[in-house]
């Protein structure tokens, strides 16, 4: 037997985002939309339409992307001789 619990937040709950969980995995951020797509998928489809993972699955995507997501480092221009300084004007 599958156990899916969904985690409805109450109006003084630090977070306002309701979750659903299987076993030790859960999606992370669903609107309510999401919420419902993801119980039918779970109960109906064979492939999910939204992402579940461990806390530590979800703490490897969030690395991965504010890693892809930084701002590229400075990069100084390159210099410009006088010859095309002259070419320039």
């Amino acid at each position: 037997m599958r156990i899916i619990t969904i985690e409805i937040p109450e109006a003084g709950d630090v977070i306002q985002i309701p979750n659903i969980r299987e076993g030790d995995k859960h999606a992370n951020g669903l609107g309510k939309d999401e919420l419902l797509g993801t119980i039918a998928s779970l109960l109906f489809a064979e492939k999910y339409i939204y992402p579940m993972g461990t806390d530590a699955e979800w703490k490897a995507r969030l690395d991965r992307w504010t890693t892809r997501n930084q701002p590229a480092p400075a990069v100084e221009p390159p210099a410009v001789s006088p010859t095309q300084q002259e070419n320039a004007v």
